[in-house]
């Protein structure tokens, strides 16, 4: 299960003569087919497979080498984190599961991945259990060698000790080490106070600090994604709400600036249409001077919530400015779970469209870098729901994981299939 150098070197000739014929294809796709209607012409792919029961986050490289993590079926009470990966070819190499505790009402996931500078590779999960009242819960961060080798382990092991509930949501890397967003939370309430944390690639902490949107007001944050500039600024969003509950509650997305040192440079909330609903930003991407954040105003699809369920994409200079703002989905209920900017500068966002029978399509969509929507279509349109949840691209290929559920309420259950593909 281990990767073959010399394989790799045998077929990396025969690899840039396919990857240039997958860009191509894509391209092609992208400015024909991906204008039908959903469930026309399907997008096309090079290879699928199907991992584990559920995938999060997908990270590949110019050479194709591509790792995904989630969770798997470890026994028949466990789920457990899982992190898998895969060559150019999807040929797997290696894949490692972990799940710390044996108890019935325990279980790991893996949430976040990112591959390195240093060509490791570098995973945050959740993990949880129930010895003081469902109560606990903690998260880890794992590296790993590009050959599969653990290399070290930092955790809050709130399901170990004691009482803790911690979450860490997000994981980008840069020259000078790899950065986590997370968030504490309450049972209640859920999400309370935000933070990142800064790690070298040895796996020292660097240093930590608190989101704190708006100082000394009473709010309650959550942090859902990072990502790190080539200079080693970082960049982290989520929702913000006053701390109150019931209908004087109002979520408004939120994206935040910091240097490599953890000093904040600016804050924007996103949006702000004081509504009265959930709006937040899930997934985030920073390169080539460019910020692109994703994710749902209204209410998340697939829950038993009013609408609206729209999907939004904006797109933030590295200074703060807002460049656009797209928004879809008043007909058709729509999400966006993952965004990324292509080495070409355009934005692909992932994420689910419902159905007339109410369960979801996985559906992609990429803009220009001037927000002009250049492609929409459905992958591998399924009976049942097929929502995306990441995507990653590369100068050999693009990458995509979603997850098979077996109802249309997708975030009240578990998935039943993890899929990767390589377009």
């Amino acid at each position: 299960m281990r990767a073959s150098r010399i394989e790799a070197k045998v077929r990396g000739r025969r690899a840039i003569t396919m990857s240039r014929r997958a860009i191509a294809a894509v391209m092609a796709v992208a400015l024909t087919g991906w204008l039908l209607p959903a469930g026309a012409a399907p997008l096309p792919y090079e290879w699928r497979r199907t991992v584990g029961l559920s995938l999060a986050d997908v990270a590949t490289d110019d050479t194709g080498f591509t790792v995904v993590t989630g969770e798997f079926q470890l026994d028949e009470d466990h789920r457990g984190f899982l992190v898998a990966a895969f060559d150019a070819y999807g040929a797997k190499l290696w894949q490692d599961t972990w799940q710390p505790l044996s108890d019935l009402y325990a279980g790991t996931m893996g949430d976040s991945v990112t591959i390195g500078p240093d060509c490791n590779v570098y995973a945050v999960g959740f993990g949880w259990h129930c010895r003081f009242g469902c109560e606990s819960g903690g998260w880890f961060i794992r590296s790993y060698a590009r050959d599969g080798t653990l290399r070290w382990t930092r955790q809050a092991a709130g399901w170990k000790t004691r009482p803790r509930q911690s979450k860490a949501t997000g994981i980008d890397s840069w020259s000078g080490g790899v950065v986590i967003s997370g968030y504490e939370y309450d049972d209640m309430v859920g999400p309370t106070d935000s933070w990142i944390r800064a790690y070298g690639l040895d796996g020292g902490l660097s240093w930590k600090t608190r989101v704190d949107v708006r100082g000394g007001t009473e709010l309650r944050e959550s942090a859902m994604d990072v990502a790190v500039g080539r200079n080693g600024g970082v960049f982290v969003t989520g929702g913000v709400e006053p701390d109150v509950g019931g209908d004087a509650s109002d979520r408004d997305p939120f994206v935040a600036s910091f240097d490599p040192q953890g000093e904040r440079r600016w804050t924007r909330v996103l949006l702000e249409r004081r509504d009265r609903d959930h709006d937040i930003a899930l997934s985030l991407d920073a390169r080539s001077g460019t910020v692109v954040v994703g994710g749902v105003l209204g209410n998340h699809i697939a829950v038993k919530l009013p609408p609206p369920h729209l999907g939004w994409v904006a797109r933030l200079s590295f200074m703060g400015d807002i460049r656009w703002v797209r928004s879809w989905g008043r007909e058709h209920p729509q999400d966006v779970e993952g965004v990324t900017v292509s080495p070409s500068g355009a934005v692909v966002t992932v994420g689910g469209l419902q159905s007339a029978d109410h369960s979801f399509a996985l559906t992609m969509r990429m803009y220009s870098p001037a927000g002009d929507l250049l492609a929409s279509q459905v992958i591998d349109p399924a009976k049942r729901s097929l929502v995306g949840y990441s995507v990653s691209i590369g100068e050999d290929g693009t990458s995509l994981v979603g997850t098979l559920f077996d109802t249309a309420y997708v975030h009240e259950t578990s998935g039943v299939d993890g899929r990767l593909w390589r377009l």
